[in-house]
């Protein structure tokens, strides 16, 4: 290598890194620090987040004081761009919402929650998983050391300003860390929404069951009622707990809102809405070591809703008939539309 060659590589070197310097420099000054909110039902909990975004990144708190309990809180931290999300969060005595289990509340533990969703022109896949490790506290049971985890993928069939059609599964799972007891489910569904959320209709199939002990039976739920996304109050099924271990459902909810304040155009107020809903299913019980045993039972609930959507939240107080309880029915639902 000649001495001209030699300072022609480093003179290029040098024009490089100049340039670098120059682009991230010019970077910062194009997307400088700024701070950051958010919020979101991540890990079917409502969470508020706040931090410090760099352009497409940024980084957040979460916290939540969740319920009536004044001690029960969330609390941690996380990373949020364009793609990728990751939320790490330390819980305790939260009103856990583990599904296809009539879990009253977690206790103390760690929960992680991830988020991915590519980037795409036409299709919109988003993929999510979130795992729990701690103490959780089962009706008949009681408190145990459990991993939980749950994996969702949701695809867009269909989408415009107005409408949604998604395909949604899902895969959870719980296993007592000190006991050869699990349980898991399944489930398969197509929300629909129509005319800017004014028509929700959503079809499932949906399976859950026991592994090892039947350490669970009496705490299986094979469906609440409307439970799929953010954990309802309703059609919680006393003949599934009594000593099934597993349960198929075919369900179906339909559920019409009106808008009424919307042509005032009042911002927030425009989204308080009064609904109706109904909602039937088909079910299959398993009973524990009696595959003969299997029985079929069919339950529907129906009822109305106050409520207000705001951004891609919705919260309504649901009040209603449960046939297979033969009573009134109320609760407070809090909602997630992707």
């Amino acid at each position: 290598m000649t001495a001209n060659s030699a300072r022609t590589g480093v003179a290029a070197v040098l024009l490089c890194l100049a340039a670098a310097s120059a682009t991230a420099q010019q970077g910062m000054h194009e997307d400088p620090p700024a701070p950051v909110w958010d919020l979101s039902v991540a890990g079917g909990e409502f969470l508020v987040g706040v931090g410090v975004g760099f352009g497409r990144h940024a980084v957040m708190g979460y916290g939540s004081v969740l319920g009536a309990d004044p001690l029960a809180f969330d609390v941690g931290a996380g990373y949020r761009g364009d793609t990728v999300q990751a939320v790490g969060l330390y819980r305790h005595e939260s009103p856990g919402r583990l599904r296809y289990l009539d879990a009253v509340r977690d206790r103390q533990g760690g929960l992680l929650l991830l988020g991915y969703a590519p980037p795409a022109a036409d299709v919109r896949l988003t993929l999510e998983n979130q795992m729990y490790v701690g103490r959780v506290a089962l009706p008949h049971a009681g408190e145990h050391l459990a991993l939980y985890e749950l994996a969702a993928a949701a695809l867009d069939l269909h989408a415009d300003y107005r409408s949604r059609v998604t395909l949604v599964a899902e895969l959870s799972t719980i296993q007592l860390l000190r006991q050869a007891a699990g349980a898991y489910g399944v489930g398969l569904s197509v929300p629909m929404q129509f005319l800017d959320r004014t028509i929700i209709v959503e079809p499932r199939l949906l399976h859950s069951g026991t592994t090892g002990e039947t350490l669970f039976a009496r705490d299986l739920v094979g469906y609440r009622f409307r439970d799929f996304s953010v954990g309802r109050l309703f059609g919680l099924l006393e003949g599934v707990r009594s000593d099934a271990a597993g349960t198929t459902a075919v369900v179906l909810n339909v559920e019409y809102r009106l808008h009424f304040l919307q042509a005032a155009g009042v911002p927030i107020a425009d989204g308080v809405f009064i609904g109706a809903f109904a909602d039937g299913g088909v079910f299959r019980n398993e009973p524990s070591g009696k595959p003969a045993g299997a029985a079929m039972t069919g339950d529907f609930a129906i009822g109305g809703s106050l409520g207000i959507d705001w951004l891609n939240l919705s919260l309504a107080v649901e009040a209603g008939y449960h046939h297979a309880e033969s009573r009134f029915v109320w609760g407070i639902d809090l909602k997630s539309f992707r």
